[in-house]
């Protein structure tokens, strides 16, 4: 089913409960990834366990209301293996995990092509395989059939695909997941009433002050008129020979007097306008702020398919402080991130065998950070790994002329790990599928430099690296570096 048979469905839904549902689901996700890896890392825990059944439950529901039959159907069967988990019947291990993660990730499918107006019978195939396991899992003497529906979905699939005139590369799984932006970044995003209650008091302030604005400038018109008049009497006293000083004093006096009362006046309300129109750019602002939390979510889950594929054993712990930055900002530190977290897996971390021969403990320990003061933003990123020998770093540089010797000798030391991010640079004797593609360190260097940021870079040998991303929060400032770095036309 594709988004536009809502049309056609016999209950109408509105665009806005639409929205809301899509957003709730998005929602559970990501709440759902979260519980999962913590009950990976602890074990059995009943709390735990009837949170996540909640979580799909309600995405159950919210499938029903969207018409998203595939999608109820799947949530139902991952209920029963919660079910089942709960009194003990299934073990939380790797395989039962593996499930309902990918269950999860089917699901953000159907819902991401549900909202893009995409055919969800592409996702057909994953749906009934992983529908094949579940039902295996809960029931391992029970055989799934395929229903017409699902045929005929793997028919339509492989009619695409014969009238295919030319063959179109593909970006390989890991790379398409490294290229995706996180859900923050989407054009709209909620506002908490409270935020925009202040930016309507804040406007109405600067309607009002704007009346008394105008108000005071047609008192000063009336003044002018009156100065004009004054000038005409003071030519006429004058001219007749009678000289009345004191009335033309008089007369002055008034005019100083109410001149004096209207700049007054007009300089509370500039004083006004001035502080609400403040006020509301800084409503503005908050309004724009996100919870850093809306991109650090969703990195464990990518550390977790990381580390599982290298066979590594990693805790990763995040203390984003409830940080909140500006939504663009989050967009900015995104992809640099996801690449500098995948090298500290990929690159940082020893496998279980290197770090219990070093008398390590065999799990590895990744530690993402974020800090804030008045005018800048702190994104840490520590692991424990075996570090970043700087001999190397200096052969490897000089071997791909990527610096003279000269420059190298009065280089300072703390200077040396900048060396990694100069194009072309790769300690990895062996290049593997995740350090080997997409963005390099010069990339990320490049895109944090771009906003005026630093990154700062440290490491001991066999204690491990630590990656500091150092941004200004002014993001005024930031748009106008952006701008600069636009190309001219």
């Amino acid at each position: 089913m594709s988004f536009n048979d809502l049309d056609n469905r016999d209950i109408p839904i509105d665009k806005e409960i639409v929205s809301i549902s899509i957003d709730e689901v998005n929602e559970a996700v990501k709440n759902i990834n979260i519980q999962l890896l913590i009950l990976e890392d602890k074990g059995f825990d009943e709390k735990l366990i009837n949170e996540i059944f909640r979580y799909f439950h309600s995405i159950k529901g919210l499938a029903g209301l969207l018409n998203l039959s595939t999608m109820k159907d799947l949530c139902q069967k991952i209920e029963d293996i919660l079910g089942k988990i709960r009194a003990g019947k299934i073990s939380i291990n790797s395989e039962s995990l593996d499930l309902i993660y990918h269950g999860i990730d089917i699901i953000k499918n159907i819902i991401d092509s549900f909202k893009n107006k995409k055919n969800i019978d592409d996702h057909a195939d994953d749906i009934h395989d992983l529908t094949n396991k579940l039902v295996h899992l809960n029931n391992p003497s029970k055989k799934v059939k395929i229903t017409k529906e699902a045929k005929a979905a793997k028919i339509t699939k492989a009619a695409k695909k014969t009238v295919k005139k030319s063959p179109v590369k593909k970006i390989p799984k890991k790379e398409a997941d490294f290229l995706e932006k996180p859900k923050i970044l989407e054009d709209t995003f909620r506002i908490k009433t409270k935020k925009l209650d202040y930016i309507m008091n804040r406007a109405n302030e600067i309607s009002v002050n704007s009346i008394q604005l105008l108000g005071n400038f047609n008192e000063i018109k009336i003044l002018a008129g009156e100065i004009k008049k004054l000038k005409h009497d003071v030519k006429k006293l004058i001219t007749d020979n009678d000289s009345k000083p004191a009335k033309i004093k008089n007369i002055l006096n008034n005019i100083h007097s109410n001149m004096l009362e209207y700049i007054g006046n007009l300089d509370k309300v500039i004083e006004g306008v001035t502080i609400s129109s403040s006020q509301l750019s800084d409503g503005i602002i908050k309004a724009r702020m996100v919870s850093i939390d809306e991109i650090f979510s969703q990195f464990p889950k990518l550390v977790r398919d990381i580390s599982r594929k290298y066979n590594k054993k990693i805790k990763f712990d995040i203390k984003s402080n409830n940080l909140e930055i500006d939504k663009q900002l989050v967009e900015l530190i995104y992809m640099p991130l996801v690449h500098i977290l995948r090298n500290a897996v990929d690159h940082g971390i020893e496998t279980k065998a290197k770090r219990i021969k070093k008398g390590k403990h065999e799990k590895g320990h990744l530690e993402l950070t974020s800090e804030k003061d008045e005018f800048f933003l702190y994104v840490i990123v520590k692991d424990d790994g075996g570090g970043i020998d700087p001999e190397v770093i200096k052969k490897i540089a000089l071997k791909k002329k990527l610096i003279t010797k000269e420059k190298l000798e009065k280089l300072p030391p703390a200077m040396v790990y900048d060396l990694i991010c100069l194009p072309g640079f790769s300690t990895k004797k062996k290049v593997t599928e995740i350090s080997g593609r997409g963005v390099g360190m010069d990339v990320v260097k490049d895109n944090v430099e771009k906003i005026n940021g630093t990154l700062e870079i440290s490491s001991e040998i066999n204690k491990g690296t630590i990656f500091k991303m150092i941004i200004p929060t002014n993001i005024a400032l930031i748009r106008g570096f952006l701008y600069e770095e636009q190309p001219d036309d």
